[in-house]
């Protein structure tokens, strides 16, 4: 069977066309959010060269009912998701059996799986926003209302930056990659000069990162008490530069994703399957 396993974040839309978890193909795109036409759009440009296909599995940002595949709550970085029937979108678009599920989650499922992972286990996925996900043991922990695992909307610091979500000092605000895009901005830097320093202002914003990064796995242990942490994301492109610092800081079983960037995929199409038995 191939599914076309699509992975909806708020700066790309990436996917693979996957036939028994092999990549035979692979598309992306910008996600143009400045409204829901244009986030579907871009998420239509990517689907359609994954085709031919025959299911389609979504990994999206967002509070997502995994059962009837709904958005139930979204940020700004997708506009005017709260509430959208994903799912049945997808199916009335391509005439396809589809499944959807959070972006934290499918990246933890996929982990799972391609460990075999026995033990209590946090996933933070560091992109555009914080991702996560938790693993019992035995299986991920959607909770009653499907927003376990949203970690990256705990709150880190009392009064501190203001998030999307409306209140302040959350995880989120501060080891996003959207959090260190206007950190390195400040500095006249890109993230990648950011990481790419050794000294100097740059090396200080760095060491903050990891510092208050270090400080999020305590609080996600408190929400969520694990013996392992999995890290993954868009900002692990630059973990060779940071992770050593961050073990300077946290005494936690921490380590990076096994699938890389393609947890998210390889977890939509695993719980397409665990659907579809």
């Amino acid at each position: 069977m191939k599914i076309a396993a699509v992975d909806l974040g708020g700066t790309a839309v990436k996917g693979a066309c996957l036939h028994d978890g092999n990549v035979l193909r692979r598309a992306s795109a910008p996600t143009v959010a400045t409204s829901r036409e244009t986030v579907l759009r871009s998420l239509r440009e990517v689907i359609d060269k994954l085709l031919p296909a025959d299911a389609v599995a979504l990994s999206s940002a967002g509070d997502i009912d995994p059962y009837r595949g709904v958005c139930t709550y979204a940020t700004d970085n997708l506009p005017d998701f709260t509430g959208f029937a994903l799912k049945r979108y997808l199916e009335e678009t391509y005439g396809l059996p589809a499944e959807v599920i959070n972006d934290g989650h499918a990246a933890l499922l996929g982990e799972a799986a391609a460990r075999a992972l026995s033990q209590p286990t946090v996933m933070l996925t560091l992109g555009t926003g914080v991702g996560g996900a938790y693993f019992d043991g035995q299986q991920i922990v959607f909770g009653s209302d499907f927003r376990f695992g949203r970690f990256g909307h705990l709150p880190l610091y009392e009064n501190g930056l203001p998030c999307n979500c409306g209140r302040q000092g959350c995880i989120e605000t501060y080891v996003s990659g959207s959090a260190l895009k206007r950190n390195a901005a400040r500095l006249g830097l890109t993230v990648e000069q950011l990481f790419a320093a050794d000294t100097g202002a740059a090396a200080a914003e760095v060491d903050r990162f990891c510092c208050d990064l270090a400080a999020a796995l305590e609080r996600v242990h408190e929400a969520a008490p694990y013996t392992l942490c999995i890290l993954g994301g868009g900002v692990m492109r630059s973990s060779e530069r940071w992770l050593p610092v961050l073990r300077k800081y946290t005494s936690r079983a921490v380590t990076t994703a096994v699938l890389g960037e393609d947890a998210g995929l390889q977890g939509a199409a695993q719980w397409w399957r665990e659907r579809n038995k």
